[in-house]
């Protein structure tokens, strides 16, 4: 990243080039020193087994989110393992992508212009899995509750869980998106219990498996995945995007911070510092729906009960950002105003790149919060070296731009993210569909269309 960054950054002044390129070697050596101190945890807790073939631990982190397998693992899953992941084609890289086409198929952006399905449509896709989900709850949980847990069956259980949250996350927007507020609370109060279990398999399970309940995974997923209501819930949305036609937008499946370590990254790095300024507070999480729906249910699952017992969650659509990327348009939804008196407000979003949607958060805050702090999953270096027209645009110079971005991202555990954001390449012109996707700024998209670019075209 870092020498990718210094040959592109030719144009700007000595003082924005080296603005970017310190936050962007920061952020490199904090990544560095997260893959040797977690490699050294999770191999001491002894409750997975080494992945094995030579391989590091983090080789298995897919670039755009999820987790990958080589071919040779595959065989180490269990049955339930197996038949979620059947589905799956084998990627040019000869890996296999525990997140197949599917994970994203309800997204407008996964096809071709002309061959979007309608929002009903989509979601058709996303209730499909539902009995999927119910019937595999049970057997794969039973697959990695037993420690030492294989490596691929670990991997394929944090990806059977986060595709439920995933398709909850969906839930959630549309409900949203169709002013459905009780279909929206269903579908958040099922993250939140899909969350747990996902803190307690991904984090808890390697740095305090006391508090992994794994004897009840099972029952608990199943309590989701099982639940007729939820089915109801999900079939009565799909009724209602076709009668009301609804526009493409109210169905999407693609989700900038849905990466779990990275969240786990950010709780890790800022909550213990928010904890310590603040030892005698009430907290609201507020999590940004766009790209970090699921992180405030991630960060309280994975909190101590005391911290538990004083923070309350909220979601939140402030960013501007899937209006530039032409995914959401400027009039769909947006969230008027959020109660925090007292509290001390954690906006949790997928990353920083303006800062504009933190600010609109601040505006949308209503009484005084006794503090107010940004947690973004990662930071953008992109925009200011290949669209520094946008930083420009708000009276700002690159260097005054990272400045601010930084403090924020900063601000107050001392550090930055541990990852880059995947935003904002120099664009490369094309006429057709597929190369402008795999040329645009949007670097977690086109790493999708490359991977999947069979289903795609089909």
């Amino acid at each position: 990243m870092t020498t990718a960054l210094a040959s592109a950054t030719g144009g700007l002044t000595r003082a924005d080039r080296g603005a970017v390129l310190a936050a962007a070697r920061e952020i490199r050596q904090n990544a560095r020193d997260l893959e040797r101190d977690w490699t050294q945890r999770l191999r001491a807790a002894g409750t997975v087994l080494p992945p094995g073939d030579g391989l590091a631990e983090s080789a298995f982190l897919a670039p755009g989110g999820g987790y990958r397998l080589p071919l040779g693992q595959l065989t180490e899953l269990g049955d339930a393992a197996r038949a979620f992941v059947s589905s799956l084609r084998i990627a040019p890289d000869s890996w296999a992508y525990l997140r197949g086409y599917g994970y994203y198929a309800a997204d407008a952006a996964m096809y071709l212009p002309d061959r979007v399905p309608s929002a009903g449509t989509r979601w058709d896709i996303i209730t499909s899995r539902w009995p999927f989900y119910r019937d595999l709850a049970a057997p794969m949980a039973a697959e990695a509750a037993v420690p030492p847990v294989p490596w691929g069956r670990w991997l394929a259980w944090l990806s059977f869980l986060e595709a439920i949250v995933n398709d909850l996350c969906a839930a959630a927007w549309c409900a949203s998106s169709l002013g459905d507020g009780e279909a929206s609370a269903m579908a958040m109060a099922g993250i939140a219990g899909v969350c747990e279990l996902l803190a307690e398999a991904g984090w808890h399970w390697w740095n305090e498996p006391g508090r992994a309940r794994q004897a009840t995974w099972a029952a608990r997923l199943s309590a989701v995945a099982g639940d007729p209501e939820f089915a109801g819930m999900l079939a009565g949305l799909g009724g209602r995007l076709r009668a009301e036609r609804a526009p493409s937008w109210a169905v999407r499946a693609i989700r900038e911070g849905d990466i779990t370590w990275q969240a786990a990254a950010a709780f890790e790095t800022v909550w213990p510092a928010v904890r310590a300024a603040h030892p005698a507070s009430r907290f609201l999480l507020v999590s940004e729906v766009f790209g970090a729906m699921a992180a405030g249910p991630l960060w309280a699952a994975m909190m101590p009960d005391a911290d538990r017992d004083v923070t309350a969650l909220a979601t939140t659509r402030m960013s501007v950002h899937e209006q530039e990327m032409g995914r959401v348009p400027a009039t769909a939804w947006r969230t008027t105003a959020i109660p925090a008196a007292g509290r001390v407000v954690v906006h949790l979003d997928d990353s920083v790149f303006t800062g504009r949607t933190h600010a609109a958060l601040r505006d949308a805050l209503t009484g005084t919060p006794e503090a107010v702090y940004l947690a973004a999953l990662t930071l953008d270096v992109g925009t200011p070296v290949n669209h520094p027209e946008e930083v420009t645009s708000l009276g700002r110079t690159v260097a005054g731009h990272m400045g601010y971005i930084t403090t924020l991202a900063r601000t107050p555990s001392g550090r930055l993210p541990s990852a880059a954001s995947l935003w904002a390449r120099r664009k490369r012109i094309a006429e057709d569909p597929a190369a402008r996707v795999a040329g645009g700024s949007d670097r977690l998209l086109a790493t999708l269309w490359h991977r999947y670019a069979e289903d795609i075209h089909a």
